[in-house]
């Protein structure tokens, strides 16, 4: 059976699990201690899922950046500049100003692709999206770099657009 963690059961090994995860799927190396930056910056921003044994099996990244590192990433600028820097805390979060999304990586392990994994991965990042819609967060734009054809699928479905090449963005309607 698959869960997925409260933001205060993330653990270290999690964290490393995941970009373990991302380097076997994507290539893409990444510091395992960056990551355990933005989440203490931020204990909101990972979803993870994780199989009966507790390991991690896939993450949505659902990161509240500051304006500056929105617009790069609205450039096509490649995500690895992120950090904890450049990710807003709960607290900037909920200030009442409008916020930017970036949704980082959607990733689950193909073993547990199709699944259950999956769906519950999207329903928390539904209830997140909701929870922070019902305490008056308002989200100005949101955007997603798409690398795999489900990952444009998901873009369109959500009801993103296009921007430049692989970069896609929805913004709010007023």
């Amino acid at each position: 059976m698959v869960r997925i963690l409260g933001e205060h059961e993330i653990t270290k090994e999690h964290i490393s699990q995941i970009v373990a995860l991302e380097t076997r799927i994507y290539g893409k190396k990444e510091s395992v201690r960056k990551y355990e930056e933005i989440h203490k910056k931020n204990t909101g921003v990972y979803n993870i899922v994780v199989d009966e044994s507790n390991k991690a099996i896939g993450c949505i990244e659902t990161i509240p950046v500051k304006s500056g590192a929105y617009k790069k990433l609205k450039s096509g600028k490649n995500d690895r500049f992120l950090n904890r820097n450049n990710v807003l805390s709960k607290k900037e979060v909920r200030s009442g100003k409008p916020i930017n999304i970036y949704i980082g990586s959607v990733i689950v392990d193909p073993k547990y692709q199709n699944g259950q994994a999956t769906f519950k991965l999207y329903n928390a990042f539904k209830e997140k999206m909701s929870s922070l819609n019902n305490e008056g967060v308002v989200i100005n734009a949101s955007l997603a770099h798409a690398v795999t054809k489900d990952g444009v699928k998901a873009c369109k479905f959500y009801g993103m657009e296009n921007i430049k090449s692989i970069v896609y963005e929805k913004k709010r309607v007023k």
